[in-house]
């Protein structure tokens, strides 16, 4: 496996959150390649329908032989090593791309849920998405220098 990518719906709305992400993105690119893709945001009032909408666009954005990572509060939860042996072992083992897919504001759509190979949660609390995603970037970071041997994860 060679190549990270992160599913989000919308775009960063906030300029400094957005120069934050930047910052990992950078920091990302010098241990693996890595995407971060923003979906079109979709608009609804009704949540299942809202899932609904995301969650097509998510599956149809993955290939057979991706291997899927949901973040969900329902998932399991890792400290920083665990996460960093976790990437470590899909890096050695995965053939096609690891996808990590965060939900929009009403959760993932059963259907990407029952796709991804794991589910992982940063924590029980819920977060801002705009926040979370530098989270998520950061912690990806620190696993990858956890996984090198580098000294930022200390």
């Amino acid at each position: 496996m060679n190549q990270i990518e992160f599913l989000v719906p919308g775009r960063q709305k906030f300029k400094e959150l957005a120069a934050m992400e930047e910052k990992y993105l950078q920091r990302i690119e010098f241990y693996v390649k890595f995407s971060l893709k923003n979906l079109r945001e979709q608009k609804s009032a009704d949540d299942q329908l809202l899932r609904k909408r995301e969650g097509e666009q998510m599956l149809q954005n993955l290939a057979r032989q991706d291997h899927v990572i949901c973040l969900d509060a329902a998932g399991r939860t890792l400290d920083s090593e665990g996460f960093a042996e976790l990437l470590k072992n899909c890096m050695s083992r995965v053939s096609g791309k690891l996808v990590f897919i965060m939900g929009g504001r009403a959760g993932l759509a059963g259907e990407v849920s029952r796709r991804a190979d794991d589910c992982i949660s940063f924590s029980p609390m819920t977060f801002p998405h705009d926040f979370f995603r530098v989270m998520f970037l950061e912690q990806l970071y620190r696993a990858l220098s956890i996984i090198r041997g580098h000294a930022y994860h200390r």
